[in-house]
């Protein structure tokens, strides 16, 4: 009995999250464009955006789509995906790309729209320049010397 009345209480706190969430998805596949800003998005002079009276949005995904569009987000959402397969096949894998698959599923539930995006994009910049110096190593670094020089005379 404990457990379900403190169970009965998260749910009245989750209801007018849950109602926000799910009037925001009813008006988006409409407004929606392929390219650019959705139908009804309006940016202020701070450069807060606004979409039919919400005030915020808290899905980067969703965000996304209202400012750029569905079609790049798509492309984004694809290549995304797919970074996760070097991960799970464990190869030349460094811990920023290990980090940067993690917040794939972050960018779910919180946009980029606070210091969060500055900890994502260094996140990124990171998996990017330790994969390039990675791959950048001579092969030396890489092998035994006597098997490296014979490889390389032979």
């Amino acid at each position: 009995p404990y457990l379900l009345s403190l169970f009965a209480g998260m749910s009245d706190d989750l209801d007018p999250s849950t109602a926000y969430r799910a009037n925001l998805t009813t008006y988006i596949f409409s407004d929606m464009q392929p390219f650019g800003p959705a139908l009804n998005l309006a940016q202020e002079w701070d450069g807060r955006y606004f979409y039919r009276g919400f005030a915020s949005i808290d899905n980067q995904y969703i965000l996304g789509v209202l400012q750029y569009g569905w079609l790049p987000i798509s492309a984004l959402i694809i290549a995304l995906a797919m970074s996760v397969w070097p991960v799970l096949r464990r190869k030349n894998v460094n811990p920023a790309q290990v980090a940067i698959i993690g917040q794939i599923w972050v960018l779910g539930i919180v946009a980029l729209i606070t210091q969060y995006s500055m900890a994502v994009w260094f996140i990124a910049g990171l998996a990017v320049a330790m994969s390039q110096t990675s791959r950048n190593k001579p092969d030396s670094i890489r092998s035994t010397g006597a098997q490296s020089l014979a490889t390389r005379v032979g």
